[in-house]
C-alpha cells in the first residue's frame, strides 16, 4: 500500500517538475532571444538575471520545531525558515514551491512563507497511528529541488498544552492509565528538557500551573510519564513565553503616509508578530511577516485614519500585549517628495498656474504638466520651441519662453493639451532669463544686457527698450519699478524701468561669488551666489545696497535658483537638491531642511504648500512647502476643576480634572468633546498615564491609583500604590512603572513598582533626587528626571542608582525623549535641546529663551511645542536641533490662566489651561 501511495505522490510530483521544465524551458528561450538581441541594442538583462538563469544550487530547508524524534500530540506546530542561493557568492535566488507531506497519509499542503522565508503551519494527528515522517519538499524557479524530513514518535500523551500567562504558564494534558506517575521538566533559556537537564518538578497531575516565571523568557516544558516498563513515556516539547499586558508596551507615532510601532525586546524572542485594528477592542489581523527587530514602519495606511497595534512573539503559544494606537499626519512634513515626472530634455525653469506646470526643458521646448493631483502629475501639452528653452514665465493664456538666440518666444497655452505658437522676438544674443509685468516681457540677453518688450499685443511683440551690460546677465525679477538682475560675476545689479523706453542705472551689489537668480520680498532680495549660497541684501535704498547676512548650501554645483514665500527662502542648489532656508532673520538665516534626492535642482517656484523644481536631467519635481500659519481654535474641554493632565487615546481623552478625578471625554474634531465616563479618585489627581486598558494616576495624597479603562463609561479601581504625599510624574518600562513623588519634609525622588499584574502592584526599589523631581522620560537603561534647580538626575532603571546628572540654566520642570533627542522644559530659562548617543549622560545641542515660564514640552514633526505659562504656547522649529527658531504662538484670549502641560496627537495639538483644555487644530505647521 505504501508503494502504491509513494508512487502516486511520485506521478504527481513528475507532471509537477514537468511544468516547471516546459516553464524554465520557455523563460530560457526568452532570455535566449533577449541575449541575442542585447547584441545589438544594448543591456536588456542584467548580470543578476543571467546568475538566476545559470542556477543550480537547490534551497535550504531548516525545521526549527518540533525536533528530530519527538513524540507528536494531537495537533503539531511546525516552524522553519527556507532559504535559496543563486550562486556560490550570496547571490539571492527564489523559492517557487513550498509544500509537505506525512508519509502514509492523506496530510498534504502548501506551505506559505515570508519575504524572509520564514514558515509555520499546523496539522492535526489525532487519527495518526505510529510513527511517521513529516517531509517538506522545496523547488526554486529553476527547477531545483530539495527536501527535509524528520521523523516524529507517537506516545501515550495524546494532547499537551500550555497557555501563558502573567509569571505563568498553564498546562494540560489527557491522563493515560498505562502512566502512573508524571514529573514535568521546563528550561528558561529555549533549550529541550530532560531528566537532566533544567527544573523538574514531581508527581505533577493535570491540570497544572508553573508559577513565579519570569515574563520574557522563553519556556521548554515537556512532561515525563513514568510507564513502570524500560522506556517512559515523554510527551512533545512545547514552547511559550509569559508576559504581562505592559512587557512588550508597544509604542506608536504617526508620520506622514507611515506610523512607526516600536516595542521592547524580550530575550524569549527573537522575531515577532505585528497586529492591527481600526478600534481598540476590535479584530486584530497579523500583519504580513516576521519581524526579526523590535520596530516596524507601517505604510499600509489611510492619512487621518486612527490605528491599534499589538505585538505577539512569533510563538504559536505566546499571548498579545497591551494595544497603542496612532495616525498618520494628513499633509506632508516640510520639504517632503510628492511627485516627479521625467522630462525628455534637461528642466531649466518652472513656472505654475491654475493645475498647471510650465517646464523650459532645453531642446525639448515648453511642457506642459496638469498638476492637479501633485502626487501624480503628468504631461498635458507640449511646444517645440525654434530655440533652447532655458526659462518660462506664464500670464494668462500666453507662456513666454527666453528660448536661446531665437530670443523671446511667446506660446498660446489657452488650450494646454494644445499650445501653439503666437511670436517671436529676436534679441542681439541669448535669451536667458525673462521676467513679466502687466505690458512688458524683461528678457536678460547674455553678452548684451537687458531687452524690454512691449507685449501688449502678444502676436506682435514690439521693442520698448534696451539696457547694456558689461556682464552676461543669467536671472531676472521685476518688483515696483526695478529689475533686480543677477548679474552672473558682476553680482546684483539694479535697473530703474519707471520708463521702460528709458532704463537706467539704480544700484549694484558685488556679490562674492557669481549671481544666477535674484528674489525680492518688500526690501529684502536674495541672490543665489552659485559657491557662495545665498547672499540677502538690504535694498531698501537701491542706490546703497546693503549685505545683510548669508547661508552656505552645502553641495557641489552651488545655488542656481531661488524663491521668496514669507519666512523661507527656497533654493534649487544644483547636485545639492532642494534647501529650505528660515530667513525671517535675514541677518541670520537658517537652513531648516533640505531634500537631497533631486540630482540637479536648477530652477524653482514656489505656489501655495508646494514647491516646484525643475532638476535637469531628473526632470520635474513636487515638494511639500507648507509653511506655519495661523492655529485653529476647536471646542475646548471644560470642568469645574483645575486641569493637570491630559492624555488622548484613540478618540478619547482621559483627564486629570484635580477635585473631579478622571474625566474621559469622547472625541470627534469640529464638534465640542461628550463626558463619556469619569472616576472619583481617592486625593487630587494631577497626571493621567494610559497604557493599552489601564490609566495610571498620579496626585496629592493620592498615591498611584490604577484604573480599568476598557470600558470609558465604566471605569474600574484595580489597585492603588500607597506612596507618601505626592506623586507627580509616572513613566512605564515593560512590567514597571516609575513614579517621582515628593514628600512633606522636602524629600523628593522616584520609586519603582513592577506592575505586572495591575491588580497587585509589587515595590521594587526607590531612589532619592538632589532638588525636587518632577517629570521622568525614559530611554534605554535610564530614567531622565527633570529635577528643578538641579537639572536632569539621571537614574540607572534597573538598579535604581544615579548615575549622572546634567546640568540646566534654569527650574527643570519637563523633559521629554524622542529617538536620540531631549528637550527639557527649564523654567524661566526656557528650554533646552540635548542629544544622547553612545552615552547616557546628553550632549547639549541648543536653547531658546521662551517668553514665559516653560512647564512642559512636546516634540513632533520637526516642531517643539512649549506649555510657556502665561504666555500660552510657544512653537519653535527645531529641523536643526542645534538652532531653534520661533516658528509661531498660541496665547488665548481674555485670561490670566498659565498653559502647563501639552501634548500632540495627530494634527491636533492639546493644552491645560486652569479648569479647561485648549484643542487647536495644528495645520498648516508642516508635518501635522
Amino acid at each position: 500500500m505504501y508503494k502504491k501511495i509513494r508512487l502516486m505522490q511520485l506521478t504527481k510530483k513528475g507532471r509537477d517538475m514537468k511544468y516547471h521544465s516546459i516553464v524554465r524551458n520557455f523563460y530560457l528561450l526568452l532570455v535566449g532571444s533577449l541575449l541575442f538581441f542585447t547584441a545589438c541594442t544594448g543591456d536588456l538583462i542584467t548580470p543578476t538575471d543571467l546568475v538566476l538563469i545559470e542556477d543550480t544550487i537547490p534551497p535550504v530547508i531548516h525545521i526549527m520545531t518540533p525536533e528530530n524524534n519527538s513524540y507528536y500530540s494531537s495537533n503539531v506546530l511546525v516552524q522553519g525558515r527556507v532559504t535559496d542561493l543563486a550562486d556560490t557568492t550570496n547571490t539571492p535566488g527564489k523559492v517557487d514551491i513550498l509544500e509537505y507531506m506525512i508519509l502514509g497519509t492523506a496530510r498534504r499542503g502548501v506551505v506559505v512563507f515570508d519575504a524572509h522565508g520564514y514558515f509555520n503551519f499546523t496539522f492535526y494527528s489525532g487519527d495518526f497511528e505510529g510513527e511517521k515522517t513529516l517531509v517538506i519538499t522545496g523547488i526554486d524557479w529553476n527547477n531545483n529541488k530539495t527536501e527535509q524530513q524528520i521523523t516524529l514518535n507517537k506516545g501515550s500523551f495524546r494532547s499537551l498544552t500550555c497557555i501563558p500567562g502573567n509569571k505563568t504558564i498553564s498546562l494540560d494534558w489527557d491522563r493515560s492509565p498505562l502512566i502512573s506517575e508524571y514529573t514535568l521538566y521546563y528550561t528558561a533559556n529555549g533549550t529541550t528538557p530532560d531528566s537532566l537537564t533544567g527544573t523538574s518538578v514531581p508527581e505533577v497531575t493535570p491540570p497544572y500551573t508553573l508559577k513565579n516565571l519570569t515574563n520574557g523568557l522563553l519556556y521548554s516544558i515537556t512532561i515525563r510519564g513514568e510507564t513502570g516498563q524500560e522506556v517512559d513515556d515523554w510527551s512533545s516539547v512545547v514552547r511559550t513565553i509569559p508576559l504581562s499586558p505592559f512587557t512588550l508596551a508597544p509604542r506608536v507615532h504617526g508620520e506622514y503616509k507611515e506610523i512607526s510601532v516600536s516595542w521592547n525586546s524580550i530575550p524569549g524572542a527573537d522575531s515577532y508578530w505585528v497586529l492591527r485594528s481600526l478600534s481598540k477592542s476590535g479584530h486584530y489581523t497579523q500583519l504580513s511577516g516576521l519581524h526579526t527587530t523590535t520596530s516596524f514602519i507601517d505604510t499600509d495606511i489611510l492619512p487621518g485614519q486612527t490605528y491599534f497595534y499589538k505585538i505577539k512573539p512569533a510563538i504559536a503559544t505566546a499571548i498579545e500585549s497591551e494595544p497603542a494606537c496612532g495616525e498618520s499626519f494628513i499633509y506632508p512634513p516640510f520639504g517632503s517628495y510628492i511627485g516627479s515626472y521625467n522630462t525628455k530634455d534637461f528642466a531649466y525653469s518652472v513656472d505654475v498656474q491654475g493645475s498647471y506646470a510650465y517646464v523650459a526643458d532645453r531642446n525639448n521646448g515648453l511642457v506642459i504638466i496638469n498638476v492637479s493631483d501633485p502626487a501624480s502629475p503628468y504631461q498635458t501639452g507640449h511646444y517645440s520651441t525654434p530655440g533652447y528653452a532655458y526659462d518660462v514665465k506664464v500670464r494668462g493664456t500666453c507662456a513666454y519662453i527666453a528660448a536661446d538666440g531665437a530670443g523671446l518666444c511667446i506660446v498660446d497655452i489657452s488650450t494646454p493639451a494644445a499650445p501653439s505658437l503666437l511670436s517671436v522676438f529676436p534679441v542681439t544674443g541669448y535669451a536667458s532669463a525673462v521676467a513679466i509685468d502687466d505690458k512688458y516681457a524683461y528678457v536678460t540677453v547674455k553678452d548684451f544686457g537687458l531687452s524690454i518688450i512691449d507685449i501688449s499685443d502678444p502676436a506682435s511683440p514690439q521693442e520698448a527698450g534696451s539696457y547694456a551690460l558689461d556682464e552676461s546677465p543669467l536671472g531676472i525679477t521685476i518688483a515696483d519699478t526695478f529689475a533686480y538682475v543677477a548679474g552672473g560675476e558682476a553680482g546684483l545689479m539694479v535697473i530703474d524701468i519707471s520708463d521702460p523706453t528709458k532704463p537706467g542705472s539704480a544700484g549694484t551689489f558685488d556679490t562674492p561669488h557669481m549671481a544666477r537668480d535674484v528674489a525680492v520680498a518688500g526690501t529684502i532680495a536674495c541672490v543665489a551666489d552659485d559657491a557662495s549660497g545665498i547672499q540677502i541684501l538690504d535694498i531698501s535704498d537701491p542706490d546703497d545696497i546693503a549685505f545683510l547676512g548669508s547661508c552656505d548650501t552645502p553641495g557641489s554645483g552651488g545655488a542656481r535658483s531661488v524663491a521668496i514665500s514669507t519666512i523661507y527662502a527656497y533654493v534649487a542648489n544644483d547636485n545639492g537638491g532642494v534647501l529650505f532656508i528660515n530667513i525671517e532673520n535675514p541677518e541670520h538665516p537658517v537652513l531648516v531642511e533640505s531634500y537631497t534626492s533631486v540630482s540637479s535642482a536648477k530652477g524653482i517656484f514656489v505656489k501655495d504648500e508646494y514647491a516646484y523644481v525643475a532638476a535637469y536631467d531628473a526632470g520635474f519635481y513636487i515638494l511639500s512647502a507648507a509653511e506655519p500659519s495661523g492655529l485653529s481654535y476647536d471646542s475646548p474641554i471644560d470642568t469645574s476643576s483645575e486641569i493637570k493632565g491630559i492624555e488622548v487615546d484613540g478618540s478619547y481623552a482621559y483627564v486629570a480634572a484635580s477635585g473631579q478625578g478622571l474625566l474621559v471625554y469622547s472625541l470627534n474634531p469640529g464638534t465640542t468633546p461628550v463626558l463619556a465616563g469619569s472616576y472619583t479618585t481617592a486625593g487630587v489627581v494631577w497626571q493621567v498615564l494610559v497604557c493599552g486598558n489601564f490609566a495610571f494616576l498620579t496626585g496629592y495624597n493620592a498615591g498611584l491609583e490604577i484604573v480599568d479603562i476598557s470600558d470609558p463609561a465604566a471605569c474600574e479601581y484595580v489597585a492603588s500604590c500607597d506612596i507618601p504625599d505626592s506623586t507627580l510624574s509616572a513613566a512605564l518600562s515593560g512590567d514597571y512603572i516609575y513614579v517621582s513623588y515628593r514628600l512633606s519634609s522636602g524629600e523628593s525622588g522616584v520609586v519603582q513598582y513592577d506592575i505586572s499584574d495591575p491588580w497587585n502592584p509589587e515595590f521594587i526599589n526607590s531612589c532619592a533626587t538632589n532638588k525636587s523631581a518632577k517629570e521622568i522620560a525614559i530611554s534605554g537603561d535610564y530614567l531622565y528626571v527633570a529635577d528643578e534647580d538641579e537639572g536632569i538626575c539621571i537614574i540607572n532603571k534597573n538598579s535604581l542608582v544615579q548615575a549622572s546628572s546634567y546640568a540646566t540654566t534654569g527650574k527643570a520642570a519637563g523633559v521629554t525623549i524622542r529617538n536620540s533627542l531631549v528637550c527639557i522644559a527649564d523654567g524661566f530659562a526656557g528650554v533646552q535641546v540635548a542629544e544622547i548617543s553612545g552615552s547616557e549622560l546628553p550632549s547639549f545641542l541648543g536653547a531658546y529663551d521662551t517668553p514665559g515660564f516653560s512647564y512642559g514640552t512636546e516634540m513632533c514633526g520637526g516642531y517643539l511645542f512649549v506649555a510657556d505659562g502665561l504666555y500660552g504656547l510657544t512653537i519653535l522649529d527645531f529641523h536643526q536641533p542645534g538652532t531653534l527658531i520661533k516658528a509661531g504662538e498660541y496665547h488665548p484670549a481674555g485670561t490670566v490662566e498659565e498653559i502647563q502641560s501639552v501634548i500632540v496627537r495627530g494634527r491636533y495639538g492639546y493644552m491645560t489651561r486652569g479648569n479647561s483644555v485648549c484643542i487647536l487644530d495644528l495645520w498648516p505647521y508642516p508635518g501635522l
